[in-house]
């Protein structure tokens, strides 16, 4: 009943991420959510952590790209600070945004990771398109009152699921 909103793995942060472990299992691309993965909710500009952990990952050899619910003004935004493609107003749980980040880059999926905070949206969508998640605790506790909502329901889900942990399935 919840198997697309099982994470392949989850870590209290992106910083706490090794891509070379990754990039030895043939992954290729890290593709990140932005809002409270990379940097606080409704940020317009980057931030010194996004940055870091985006060159963090392009030093490893990986391809970056940013898919994100936010409105494609704010995306744009955002993307005058970052040396990267990004995909606004991607209407996540959906997958398109993650078709055209694959035919950019002319990947296949089992090259494809995403990392994002949110198990009814990030988790959700990267299961649905068929690609390893990651997810990761919110940066921030600040959030809108509909998100605040989820994230008791997230918690739920992840008590039921026994995936309440931090864990890696895809590298163990």
């Amino acid at each position: 009943m919840f198997k697309k909103f099982i994470p392949d793995a989850y870590y209290k942060s992106l910083s706490k991420v090794d891509p070379n472990a990754y990039k030895a299992k043939g992954y290729k691309i890290a593709v990140f959510d932005f809002d409270n993965t990379l940097a606080s909710h409704g940020s317009r500009e980057s931030s010194d952590y996004a940055n870091q952990q985006i060159e963090k990952w392009q030093n490893s050899g990986f391809i970056v790209a940013i898919i994100s619910n936010a409105k494609q003004d704010r995306a744009d935004d955002l993307a005058k600070d970052l040396p990267i493609d990004i995909i606004g107003n991607a209407k996540k749980p959906g997958i398109t945004a993650f078709e055209k980040v694959q035919a950019m880059y002319k990947v296949s999926k089992a090259e494809m990771l995403y990392f994002g905070d949110q198990i009814f949206t990030d988790v959700w969508a990267a299961n649905n398109y068929g690609i390893e998640v990651v997810l990761l605790d919110p940066l921030n506790k600040e959030e809108p009152f509909y998100i605040q909502v989820k994230r008791f329901l997230e918690k739920i889900v992840k008590i039921l699921t026994k995936k309440n942990e931090y864990f890696d399935d895809i590298i163990a």
